[in-house]
């Protein structure tokens, strides 16, 4: 039985660690440097809802599910980053992959997330943009190209602080043209 047990310690561990996310990405090209894919449906409230009307902000967007411990992890940091950064320049846009929208409404309400998320009911937006897990995050600057991928959560929040903050800066530098 201890084989078992430490077995189930190293399998949460890395899921806990590296998130829900499998990171076989040899099977796809990234969209680093690319224009972001378009994003538009319904939120979780069932409102419309746009990646383009985050146009002019540098944008966290985050694949994310209800049972998935890293996600809510991702949760946590996300709260801190609005925190740090405001709204004026920044935000944090969910793609929920739940198979039923009250399910993400809900762990929404539960864990006070005051950004929007959009459904992606039909898996189509996971598809395009290729996340193979959760959370799966891209960094999308004000021009709307997607700058940075990042599989799983991060162990450290510092460095995306980091590049949020050059994004930003440099989104300021260039209206100043």
């Amino acid at each position: 039985m201890p084989g078992v047990a430490r077995m189930l310690v190293l399998l949460l561990a890395s899921v806990v660690l590296g998130g829900c996310a499998r990171m076989d990405r040899a099977s796809r090209s990234s969209l680093v440097g690319q224009a972001a894919p378009e994003i538009s449906g319904t939120d979780l409230a069932g409102e419309p809802i746009s990646l383009r009307d985050y146009r002019g902000k540098v944008v966290l967007l985050d694949f994310w599910q209800t049972f998935c411990p890293p996600c809510k992890m991702m949760h946590e940091h996300e709260k801190n980053l609005l925190a740090l950064f405001g709204t004026e320049k920044f935000a944090v846009l969910g793609v929920n992959l739940d198979g039923d929208a009250k399910v993400g409404l809900k762990t929404q309400e539960l864990d006070h997330m005051t950004w929007r998320s959009v459904w992606d009911s039909s898996g189509l937006i996971n598809l395009r943009w290729g996340a193979q897990g959760t959370p799966w995050l891209y960094l999308i600057d004000a021009k709307g190209k997607v700058r940075q991928e990042l599989p799983g959560a991060p162990r450290s929040t510092s460095e995306l602080e980091k590049q949020i903050a050059a994004l930003i800066e440099e989104g300021e530098a260039a209206k100043d043209k």
